[in-house]
């Protein structure tokens, strides 16, 4: 296994932007909230001498002004409806990253990159609340996120356990690169199975005092010597070295969906 990068570019980039938790939905209700005229002058809209006095930017609009060479999806580029609850089906997320993808702004923001989209997903674009290794149709859901991304059909990703991959930009001394993770596909089991995904009312909140539950029993559970749960998998971690080890790069970037450092144990993390 070696450390190349799954892509290459040579030119170089003087911005990286990146975002996650994208809901359509709520941007979508932010937006047409933003177009009533008691909130032109809300810090989040700016004004024009159009027609009606006024025109609110889009989220991607505004990213767009500040003229990133890539946009780097860090998790949960997308958010099933409400009413699918467990494992989301493989259609609804097909039908979910169809309507991001035909979002105006999202396209006239993609078309405008000089170098692309890129990423990794977190639970909600992998299809279910908190899932890891146990969520059904694992490759089904890999491809369709990829497809999203606009990776080659032929590509070697395609036949890879996970979405993680790497992506090189620029040359010598100018040369960056982005090794995105992925921390659902061989993730183990919470030490409490999560409730966030359920038909248990609250579940996402009593999946919070879980966690914490988890977080303050794990360092009895490390000094006896237990086995410690997966979060990347045996060959992962193997890539992820040689990635690192090999890298030429003047600039890495090791991006992970979920906290690596927290002093908030509700959330999940490493």
């Amino acid at each position: 296994m070696t450390g190349s990068s799954d892509e290459v570019y040579e030119t170089t980039v003087t911005r990286l932007a990146f975002g996650s938790c994208h809901n359509r939905r709520l941007g979508e209700a932010h937006q047409r909230k933003l177009t009533n005229r008691q909130y032109a002058l809300d810090n989040a809209t700016l004004s024009n001498n159009d027609d009606d006095g006024r025109h609110t930017v889009n989220i991607w609009e505004s990213i767009a002004r500040t003229k990133p060479n890539a946009w780097l999806w860090t998790g949960d580029a997308i958010y099933l409806p409400k009413k699918f609850k467990g494992d989301g089906p493989i259609q609804a997320l097909k039908d979910e990253y169809d309507q991001t993808l035909a979002i105006p702004q999202y396209s006239k923001f993609v078309e405008g990159l000089s170098h692309g989209i890129f990423g990794t997903w977190d639970d909600h674009d992998y299809g279910g609340n908190d899932r890891g290794k146990e969520m059904a149709d694992r490759e089904a859901r890999r491809d369709l996120f990829l497809d999203f991304l606009n990776v080659d059909k032929k590509s070697e990703r395609r036949k890879r356990a996970g979405v993680y991959n790497s992506i090189t930009f620029g040359e010598m001394d100018r040369k960056v690169k982005v090794i995105f993770l992925d921390t659902r596909w061989h993730r183990d089991l919470h030490m409490f199975p999560s409730l966030a995904a359920s038909k248990v009312p609250l579940g996402s909140v009593i999946s919070c005092f879980t966690r914490l539950l988890s977080a303050t029993l794990s360092s009895v559970i490390n000094t006896a010597g237990f086995k410690r749960p997966q979060m990347l998998g045996e060959e992962q971690w193997k890539w992820l070295e040689s990635q690192v080890n090999e890298s030429d790069a003047q600039i890495n970037i090791i991006v992970s969906s979920v906290q690596v450092l927290t002093t908030n144990p509700v959330v999940e993390s490493w």
